[in-house]
């Protein structure tokens, strides 16, 4: 926007100081008027005849002011602007000719110089946790190891890389919100695109590497827009849809070009495609119609004939669907991850979680089989992209000073173990840090992750949401609920349980998801930011669970143990399962009675095992004989 006023003032500039020289000219008139008016009540008349006549002056001055300020106002409106020109789509035919006339996919490429390169063509590039922040971090094809790209303390995430691999469009928290960034991988330079309080991310280019398509939280709500890459033009509000727009990217439908997305109208989140030639998404086709699943992250093969996307109703799979004819076939799973990339005409990379981290996988085909190549990467990752063109090297300064930035733990447990006694672990008492629960208490094995944790939620939500708790520790003659195991981890000092009634109140303070891994299903837990500007959080991208529809009269929201919301809630959360499990909780699993025994959702229970078994973890603070006496027999849980 500052560079639309200094635009704006240099065109007009002129104008307004002609403006102020019509009101001097008159100012110096009227005193002069004024002057005579004393010598003569006639030429008092005749200054009132000519004061009529002046102050005509004095309105034009008056109206162009009113013009300056309405054009500067009209400057500061941008980022609402839902005028959208003419868009052209020939940029997708080969060898075809571009309209003449001016549009938004009409420009030329930039002419870039060459690059210098390793010999190496294609690079992956993808956000990953760097300790507790989330930087931007490139693979080139045939590496074991990736390099890091960005190393500023705000997040950096979901990069995309332009047509000619030579810049990276990504969101980042670095002015104190979310807003859009380029950077130039020739040179290092870093340029912002937006500037504006709303959430701005997930941008993608134009197959003319001009223009970017993303999502916004204009209005209170998720929309799809565009911008000019340099930021000379836009942004355009593409969707009017009244629920949310989000994930989009470009498409070439048979020559023409469309932008899918995902959009949420009532509970179902599906897969739309929305024609540029008339980007009204009133007329956006839906492209998998499946009201009871939950698609996201689209993505396109080169030639528009396979589409991939991710299915979110259980574990995070990728489906593949492909044309036939005029519709489409069946979808088919392809793999589990949660994101997916083309690198050439043939082969497809998945991000899949893992143990340790995540795992890149490169598969052949649209038909599952067994990856060819395998990448695994320290932590958790996410929003992959890749791209044909060779990779910078030697890089930039200003991006090789990143690559040899060390990477520091999100936290550091101080234990000091005493071997000579038993057990050999000790209690925390975090009362004295300001915690209240029943028994605040934790092994000194995992007291430091949980206030690490505590601070990081503190500053991304605004609010101390770990300071006030409904549980911690459990004495071993505890009586477990229903749906609750005996074997717990509250009792080993290794589990919290967050406020039950923070998901009750109004707004709720808390919104969960359901999500399954196999047959096991966990809630992933967001918290509501106390501030609602967008300085804080990002909106919500699920549909949060309804439980008080239990009680709503309707048999099958009873028999489900309730039902998904009718509307994403409106406002700014922070995804506080992501963060915990940065620190190495997580939450406990629902047990299965969980849809008819409210003890048994566990929702708000998480636990960190360090990969030990419950008996192990116990004995770290027990003795046996005080294990044996309670229990007949140890579960390994």
């Amino acid at each position: 926007m500052i560079t639309r006023l200094f635009r704006i003032a240099e065109s007009v500039g002129s104008f307004f100081l002609a403006a102020l020289n019509e009101m001097f000219t008159w100012i110096d008139s009227a005193v002069t008027a004024m002057a005579t008016q004393k010598r003569s009540f006639l030429a008092g008349a005749h200054w009132r005849r000519n004061s009529a006549r002046d102050g005509a002056p004095t309105a034009a001055a008056f109206i162009m002011l009113v013009c300056v300020t309405a054009l500067v106002m009209w400057a500061g409106n941008q980022s609402r602007n839902t005028v959208i020109p003419a868009i052209y789509t020939t940029i997708y035919t080969e060898g075809g000719s571009r309209p003449a006339n001016d549009g938004i996919l009409n420009s030329a490429p930039e002419n870039n110089p060459p690059v210098a390169t390793t010999g190496n063509f294609g690079v992956f590039v993808l956000a990953m946790y760097a300790g507790d922040q989330l930087d931007l971090f490139a693979i080139p094809r045939q590496a074991d190891s990736p390099i890091r790209l960005t190393s500023h303390r705000a997040d950096d995430k979901e990069p995309a890389f332009s047509p000619d691999g030579q810049r990276i469009a990504f969101a980042s928290r670095r002015d104190g919100n979310w807003e859009l960034y380029v950077l130039s991988l020739l040179s290092g330079e870093l340029s912002q695109l937006t500037y504006n309080l709303a959430y701005e991310g997930n941008p993608e280019w134009s197959p003319d590497g001009q223009w970017l398509v993303y999502e916004a939280y204009y209005n209170g709500n998720l929309d799809i827009c565009i911008i000019k890459a340099d930021g000379t033009d836009g942004p355009y509000v593409l969707t009017t849809n009244e629920g949310m727009d989000a994930s989009p990217t470009w498409w070439a439908n048979a020559g023409r070009g469309d932008i899918i997305y995902v959009s949420q109208r009532g509970r179902s989140q599906d897969i739309y495609a929305l024609p540029l030639d008339d980007p009204d998404d009133m007329r956006a086709l839906n492209l998998t119609n499946t009201p009871e699943l939950a698609e996201r992250d689209p993505l396109a093969s080169p030639s528009g004939d396979i589409l991939f996307y991710a299915r979110m109703d259980g574990e995070p799979v990728i489906f593949v669907a492909e044309r036939e004819g005029d519709s489409w076939a069946a979808p088919h799973p392809l793999a589990r991850g949660a994101t997916a990339v083309w690198t050439n005409t043939d082969q497809i990379a998945i991000l899949a979680p893992h143990a340790t981290g995540t795992m890149l996988e490169l598969l052949s085909g649209s038909r599952y089989e067994l990856p060819s190549r395998i990448v695994n990467l320290p932590a958790l990752a996410q929003h992959l992209d890749w791209m044909d063109e060779p990779f910078p090297d030697p890089l930039p300064q200003p991006l090789a000073l990143n690559a040899n930035t060390p990477i520091e733990d999100a936290f550091t447990e101080y234990v000091i173990a005493d071997d000579s006694t038993s057990p050999p672990y000790k209690l925390v008492n975090l009362s004295q840090l300001g915690v209240t629960a029943d028994l605040p208490y934790l092994s000194e094995r995992v007291d430091d992750s949980f206030s690490a944790l505590r601070r990081t939620v503190e500053a991304g939500a605004g609010w101390d949401f770990l300071g006030v708790l409904d549980s911690m520790l459990w004495n071993l003659d505890y009586q477990v609920s229903p749906g609750q195991s005996s074997s717990n981890w509250h009792m080993a000092g290794r589990a919290f349980d967050i406020m039950q009634n923070y998901a009750l109140l109004e707004p709720p303070l808390i919104e969960l998801a359901p999500v399954l891994d196999g047959p096991v299903l966990r809630w992933h837990l967001y918290v509501r930011c106390a501030v609602q500007d967008g300085s804080l959080g990002e909106p919500l991208h699920v549909l949060p669970w309804d439980f008080s529809a239990r009680a709503s009269g309707d048999p099958l929201a009873y028999d489900q143990g309730g039902q998904y919301r009718d509307d994403i809630p409106v406002g700014y959360y922070i995804n506080f399962t992501e963060l915990a499990s940065l620190y190495g909780w997580e939450p406990s699993p629902a047990d299965h009675t969980w849809r008819h025994n409210w003890y048994g959702t566990l929702f708000w229970q998480y636990e960190k095992r360090d990969g030990l078994n419950w008996q192990s973890a116990m004995l770290e603070l027990y003795t046996s004989d005080e294990l044996t006496g309670l229990f007949s027999t140890v579960s390994d849980q």
